[in-house]
């Protein structure tokens, strides 16, 4: 399973790190109710696999139940929207900052792995009858989903006759 809130907790400290002037991230779709400026929409529109099903197993010895943990990578395709007076600026800003170490190690310690980026664009929007400037990027991470199982043992059947009116115990190792 992919955890999505982990994703917009270290995509929203990602942005408030490296435009600090930038208070209100926000997780919707462009046609959704607006904070006030500044601030940066973040659409997470993709999630891709990429990768084949892994899954290892392994033996639990107490209780004879077997562990399975799966995973598959994915990608993930996610829009920036920056919404200020500075929009263009503070979106070269994030993008730039994909490139630095501790940014790419802060979103690898949250779950994400920094694929590419795309080209930004300018795209001033018409708000009651004023423009409000946006600038717009989208990126490509990489995503592990985790899931994992336990399978127990069988270690006592009974089976009933109905017809004789008798149960019979099978129990393991008897």
């Amino acid at each position: 399973m992919i955890n999505i809130s982990q994703i917009e907790d270290t995509l929203r400290t990602w942005v408030i790190t490296v435009v600090d002037t930038m208070e209100e991230v926000i997780f919707a779709f462009p046609n959704a109710a607006r904070p006030n400026l500044p601030y940066v929409s973040i659409n997470i529109a993709q999630i891709t696999q990429t990768g084949l099903d892994e899954s290892i197993s392994s033996l639990n010895v107490v209780d004879d139940s077997v562990d399975i943990a799966h995973s598959t990578m994915n990608e993930l395709f996610v829009s920036i929207n920056v919404f200020s007076a500075t929009a263009l600026m503070h979106a070269t800003q994030l993008r730039d900052s994909l490139s630095m170490v501790t940014v790419y190690e802060q979103l690898y310690a949250g779950g994400l792995g920094f694929r590419n980026a795309g080209t930004i664009n300018k795209i001033p929007e018409e708000i009651n009858k004023g423009f409000e400037n946006r600038a717009q990027f989208d990126c490509f991470f990489y995503v592990r989903s985790l899931d994992s199982e336990n399978i127990e043992v069988i270690k006592k059947i009974e089976i009933t006759d109905k017809l004789n009116n008798t149960t019979k115990t099978i129990e393991q190792g008897a």
